[in-house]
């Protein structure tokens, strides 16, 4: 049994658009709401597309909040690949430094 009293009306409408064959566009606006949905209702193809879209936008400082979400809703993939951003960017991700700061050091030293 799903209780789907606080879905969303768009995820919802997409969820049941997708679930009929049709073509659904995943958006920064979207993705979370269509994530929780999708893995409700357990429409595996669908939360892939969602951990897929997140992985591809994932930046060192926004890692926490997407290792919470991908281990919300169980996605490894995603899990994996914001654990390697993490490990390429360490120190953006750990709050030391931004990108651009890291440039301004090989200047200096």
């Amino acid at each position: 049994r799903i209780h789907l009293d606080a879905a969303d009306d768009e995820a919802l409408d997409l969820v049941l658009e997708f679930a009929y064959g049709a073509l659904v566009t995943v958006t920064e606006a979207n993705v979370e709401t269509l994530l929780e949905l999708s893995s409700k209702l357990r429409i595996s193809p669908l939360v892939d597309e969602c951990c897929a879209f997140v992985a591809q936008r994932t930046s060192a400082s926004r890692a926490c909040r997407v290792l919470a979400l991908a281990d919300k809703h169980r996605c490894t993939l995603l899990r994996r690949d914001v654990a390697l951003c993490v490990l390429r960017h360490f120190k953006e991700a750990c709050g030391l430094f931004r990108d651009d700061d890291d440039d301004d050091r090989d200047d200096d030293g």
